[in-house]
């Protein structure tokens, strides 16, 4: 093979600056775009993006060319940058440090990204799930 092929899901989510629920429904649109946008300039394309007021999830394909840390990094400060620069708010936007990220087999894309895109419904009946997308076993 000349040249390399990866095939890894990643579902990462990660939160607002001490859980604030300052993620607008005016401009989640935007921020989701501006993430989605990130990830295909890194060629690691969004299978599926949308979260809440305090939190973000993101599954996309990882490139043969990042690692897991540096595609969080770079999501998340194009995202903050657009919110920034772009949105009027009281104080500046800002992404936690920390991430959560967990690899996704693909028999489970479809199922993961349904749960992704039904972050507001999850979370209004309490039905949230652990990251366990890959088995290890």
């Amino acid at each position: 093979m000349q040249t390399s092929h990866i095939s890894v899901a990643i579902h990462y989510v990660w939160s607002t600056w001490e859980r604030e629920q300052i993620i607008e429904a005016e401009w989640e649109e935007r921020l989701r775009a501006a993430i989605a946008k990130k990830c295909q300039e890194i060629q690691c394309p969004a299978y599926a993006i949308n979260g809440m007021p305090d939190h973000v999830h993101v599954l996309l394909r990882l490139s043969d060319k990042l690692a897991i840390a540096q595609v969080a990094q770079l999501s998340k400060g194009s995202s903050s940058h657009l919110i920034n620069h772009e949105f009027n708010l009281a104080k500046s936007f800002r992404w936690q440090g920390s991430y959560g990220a967990s690899c996704v087999e693909v028999e489970n894309i479809d199922r993961v990204r349904i749960y992704i895109y039904n972050q507001k419904q999850h979370h209004e009946n309490g039905s949230t799930i652990p990251n366990r997308e890959c088995s290890g076993n």
